[in-house]
């Protein structure tokens, strides 16, 4: 027994016979726990909120109240510390009910005195170790409780098919909810301004099983819209089983708005545009032209602005132009794509080009997006 490891366990230890107390802590105070004793069951009452005690001791039958009494009497008043009957009346109902009324262990006295107390030592050492271990778990867990109800970004834990399972105030607020079960009676689908996109994400995070960035369109509670960030990681069994998904959520609205006033009113950005070597153009989510380069007239051997207003989709030369729109409209915020299409000229003749698009947000607030298209010679 080291020194270390001295007076690491207090306990009270109740009997109305003055000489097992006596006896008890003689034998307990050598396994390096320190023992108060009390042959009262009214002023151990009292004295159990007094002193920092880590667990009690209690005979079962005593004159003013019996062990079980004196269980209930304690825990009525919030004291969840270990509570061990030591008796050596041995009856199994009794054994029950104290099991049942909350307490932790029910031993009973033997023969031999070092034995038993050697047994008790041990039992004592291990409840208030554990009950230790929890209040320790439980202290971090509200401290971390705390951290995530304070952060002004919202913070969720979603299952892949909608349910949100947890979320902090910053998120209810942001979506404007008043309580977590109002907004667990809705999906997360209901919260984006174009919900097929989750399941983009979905796949996304299924396959690179990590942490993933993505600014989006959200919806909130009233049917308003406002761009998020959203940094996510997916939670998966040892079975592959995607479980849930934590996120942690930012309105980034401000700064979108910022971003794409500069983009779409900059005359600057737009007069530096017309140097580019490619064609460069901006369509909203419909595919409706708002914004060419110079450089269109190049390649539509007519003048760009006559392109403006009309639709980039009845250029493309394919089978596969509803597939073309549905994937861009589902890409997600920064990411970057790019296709080999068949265009089709004001004059009806056809060229193959590559082009790159990615999703902006345009100066109505509305998403759209902005790509560069590059001729391929034949």
């Amino acid at each position: 027994m080291t020194a270390k490891e001295s007076k690491n366990y207090k306990i009270l230890y109740v009997d109305d016979e003055l000489g097992l107390l006596d006896l008890a802590k003689t034998f307990l105070e050598k396994e390096n726990i320190e023992v108060i004793t009390s042959n009262s069951s009214y002023e151990s009452l009292e004295r159990i909120t007094d002193l920092k005690f880590d667990g009690i001791i209690s005979d079962y039958q005593m004159p003013e109240m019996n062990g079980l009494e004196l269980l209930t009497a304690i825990r009525s008043k919030g004291v969840t510390k270990p509570f061990i009957i030591f008796t050596g009346k041995g009856r199994e109902d009794v054994a029950i009910d104290a099991l049942n009324l909350g307490a932790d262990r029910y031993i009973q006295k033997g023969s031999n005195l070092r034995t038993q107390y050697s047994i008790l030592a041990q039992a004592i050492k291990n409840e208030i170790t554990r009950w230790r271990s929890q209040e320790e778990l439980k202290q971090r867990e509200e401290e971390y409780r705390s951290l995530v109800e304070n952060i002004n970004v919202g913070v969720y834990r979603s299952t892949p098919d909608g349910k949100i399972l947890q979320a902090n105030s910053a998120f209810l607020k942001m979506f404007g909810f008043k309580s977590l079960s109002e907004v667990q009676e809705i999906s997360v689908y209901d919260l984006y301004e174009m919900p097929p996109l989750r399941n983009g994400h979905l796949q996304e995070l299924k396959e690179i099983a990590t942490q993933k960035r993505n600014e989006l369109k959200l919806k909130k509670r009233d049917g308003s819209s406002f761009w998020a960030s959203d940094s996510v990681r997916a939670t998966f069994d040892d079975s592959g089983n995607f479980l849930w998904m934590d996120g942690i959520l930012e309105d980034i609205s401000d700064h979108k708005e910022l971003e794409n006033t500069f983009l779409i009113n900059d005359k600057n950005y737009l007069s530096f545009l017309n140097y580019i070597p490619f064609a460069v153009f901006m369509i909203d989510v419909k595919g409706t032209i708002q914004f060419l380069n110079t450089k269109n007239a190049d390649i539509a051997k007519c003048d760009y602005q006559e392109l403006i207003g009309k639709n980039v989709y009845d250029f493309i030369i394919s089978e596969k132009r509803t597939q073309l729109s549905k994937k861009t409209l589902e890409m997600s915020e920064g990411e970057v794509v790019s296709h080999e299409v068949n265009l089709l000229r004001i004059d009806n003749t056809s060229f193959k080009a590559e082009i790159w698009i990615t999703k902006i947000q345009l100066q109505d607030k509305e998403e759209g997006f902005i790509g560069i298209a590059r001729e391929i010679p034949n």
